[in-house]
């Protein structure tokens, strides 16, 4: 134990893997790329960039730099002073190495303008290239009912191994469900997603429905009225929120849900700053389900002017052409 402590304040944010790296780079070398597209900071931690560089291959850093926010967030949320200050520690150490990353290669992929403003502000010469996560454009094919005429219910969805988001289900069973109850609010909330639940599965509260794994989340989105994302850690964009709303239903989230997507709240989805107001809000949903239908709508219009992959990829791709 205080040796997995010491490590935690002291080492650099990953294992160093000479042997992966090395391995990495005689296969790059061998196959000689014109380019290398990395997967994240971690992904970045295991290249030799500067000898792929010396061959002649462009490195494009696909959404890494940022990922030190994960950690702020963790420490922010932490009840106890030992997690806020680990998280701190590793927050700080993460950061130091994305800084040294991002100005190494060639450009860094950032999937908001908030975090295409703090890589910026971490390197002033890094090369960043705008790449909104999207929405595959075939959702729009066909017609949809209107979220004011699906089951009245809550959806939300993820991998629930993932912390930030069995986070926003604890939250959302601890803090806004009673005030639901409290006031005589029937609202299920269904949430579909893999990763360990079975103390989730073992409630017995009619109005929660956990499904575990699902093949095609798609008919969700697609049978109830409202989406709930009660999240407060991680970082990026959310896929599920782009694809909640571009299936037209009337979104309930918080502000990191809904971070980067450049929602108007009360016109795209709504954004609650607190938990009462989530509750709240979806009260008043309940009793409008009108205002719900034009949510839905509104908000799915707004995917279909923005965040289609064509449109989300043009950047990346004219960077990939030049």
């Amino acid at each position: 134990l205080y040796k997995r402590l010491y490590n935690k304040f002291t080492k650099v944010p990953f294992i160093p893997r000479p042997n992966l790296t090395e391995e990495l780079s005689n296969i790059l070398l061998s196959w000689e790329p014109d380019f290398v597209q990395v997967e994240k900071t971690i992904s970045a931690a295991y290249l030799d960039i500067p000898k792929l560089k010396a061959a002649g291959m462009r490195i494009v850093l696909e959404e890494g730099g940022v990922h030190h926010l994960y950690y702020e967030r963790e420490a922010a949320a932490a009840e106890s002073f030992i997690k806020k200050a680990l998280n701190l520690r590793r927050a700080g150490r993460l950061k130091s190495f994305e800084k040294e990353v991002i100005g190494k290669v060639d450009a860094v992929v950032a999937v908001s303008h908030e975090e295409a403003s703090l890589l910026r502000k971490m390197n002033p010469n890094v090369n960043v290239i705008y790449t909104p996560n999207g929405v595959d454009e075939n959702i729009f094919t066909n017609e949809i009912t209107p979220a004011g005429q699906r089951h009245w219910g809550a959806f939300f969805c993820g991998n629930l191994a993932y912390r930030p988001n069995r986070d926003a289900v604890d939250l959302y069973l601890h803090h806004v469900m009673p005030i639901l109850k409290k006031g005589k609010e029937q609202l299920d909330l269904v949430i579909a997603g893999g990763g360990p639940q079975d103390d989730l599965l073992a409630i017995h509260d009619p109005l929660f429905h956990p499904l575990g794994y699902v093949n095609d989340i798609s008919m969700y989105f697609k049978m109830y009225a409202i989406f709930v994302n009660p999240m407060r850690l991680g970082g990026g964009t959310n896929l599920k929120m782009l694809e909640a709303m571009a299936y037209g239903m009337a979104c309930v989230t918080t502000a990191i849900g809904a971070e980067g997507i450049g929602i108007e709240s009360g016109k795209h989805a709504i954004v609650a700053q607190t938990f009462e107001e989530m509750a709240d809000y979806l009260c008043r949903l309940s009793d409008n389900k009108t205002q719900a239908t034009l949510l839905g709508a509104a908000a799915r219009q707004f995917i279909i002017d923005y965040y289609t992959w064509p449109d989300c990829a043009k950047q990346l791709i004219a960077y990939y052409n030049s």
